[in-house]
């Protein structure tokens, strides 16, 4: 399971794409930017009905929806992982396979028939851990991911990367 998809997927999200949002956009819309474009990248698993993504969807089209914002919010819960491990990509990777764990855990709990519950349950389980992060560690951890905003701006600016990161 962490080979199928958080350990590959993790090198472009966390890796790579969360760098130039934190940049241009800071910490919540980055993250939340990049958890949108996150659930649109799952939009071809629901032409595949093998995958539990097309089979939800059948059960209900505003599944896909829910799963829009459980990845905005669970990409909420990795950035901070991954900024508060110093932007590790094992980090990332291993919440989000702990992620991709939990959410199949509650859909063996949460039964799919005909509502998006179990979807709900996994978003509201997330808000709650960004909630309390925040909520108790907000400027230490703002603290963290301006000193991270500044590394990669430094590293820009020592490898030449200007045509990848737009100025402010």
């Amino acid at each position: 399971m962490y080979l199928y998809g958080p350990s590959n997927e993790e090198f472009g999200w966390r890796g790579y794409a969360l760098d130039k949002l934190l940049v241009k956009y800071g910490f919540l819309k980055g993250s939340l930017v990049l958890g949108f474009i996150w659930g649109i990248w799952h939009v071809p698993w629901l032409f595949y009905s093998t995958q539990w993504q097309s089979q939800a969807f059948a059960v209900s089209p505003l599944w896909f929806v829910a799963f829009i914002l459980q990845c905005m919010v669970s990409s909420l819960v990795i950035s901070i992982g991954h900024i508060l491990s110093g932007r590790n990509y094992f980090t990332a990777a291993t919440l989000h396979g702990i992620g991709n764990a939990s959410l199949g855990l509650v859909y063996t709990v949460v039964s799919l028939s005909g509502s998006n519950l179990a979807q709900l349950v996994i978003i509201l389980l997330g808000s709650l851990i960004v909630i309390v992060i925040l909520g108790v560690f907000g400027k230490r951890f703002n603290a963290r991911v301006n000193q991270e905003i500044q590394k990669i701006i430094l590293n820009k600016e020592k490898f030449g990367m200007t045509e990848v990161y737009r100025d402010q």
